[in-house]
């Protein structure tokens, strides 16, 4: 993208040092909506001397940048949930806010308390908009009754703090 600006775009850190790196927005801010960027360092590794009968390993760095809007911003989770036929339901995340969630864990129980895959410790962004995922096996519970997966509840964790939804999964 254009819209960041980058200062420095190239820098050299010596061992145990420090660099500040500046980011700026070179377009204006969203009105409505939180805007959002990667920002990826990559290091350079310096060649090695030709003795050399190690192991070079370069870093690389993936950090989000959110710009709040003028408004107030907040994200807006919606879940839902399809069953198969194959005994795998699909949980989706819908962020319909104007500003990202980010879902660090969660669990799904049947109506009667039989969890339906295992826990998931996922960490992942919703941006606004966009949904998420996640694909849950329930072949273990056979001996649960299919009637008990008619309603489920979600329980999990969030950047926000907890949370706690029931829902009622479409499908066989």
């Amino acid at each position: 993208t254009r819209d960041l600006l980058v200062s420095p775009a190239v820098v050299t850190i010596p061992g145990i040092g420090s660099q500040l790196v500046r980011v700026a927005l070179r377009r204006p801010v969203d009105a409505k909506r939180e805007l959002s960027y990667r920002l990826i360092l990559t290091e350079v590794p310096q060649t090695a001397s030709p003795d050399f009968t190690g192991l070079n390993v370069a870093l690389r760095l993936s950090l989000p940048i959110f710009i709040a809007p003028v408004t107030t911003a907040e994200p807006g989770l919606e879940w839902s949930a399809v069953r198969s036929s194959d005994e795998t339901v699909a949980l989706t995340a819908r962020n319909t806010g104007n500003a990202h969630a980010r879902v660090l864990s969660f669990d799904a129980l049947s109506a009667t308390g039989s969890r339906l895959g295992s826990p998931q410790n996922v960490s992942a962004y919703i941006l606004p908009g966009q949904a998420r995922t996640w694909t849950l096996d329930n072949k273990q519970n056979e001996a649960t009754s299919s009637n008990d997966w008619h309603r489920l509840r979600v329980k999990g964790t969030t950047e926000a703090g907890d949370f706690e939804v029931e829902i009622r999964p479409e499908g066989p």
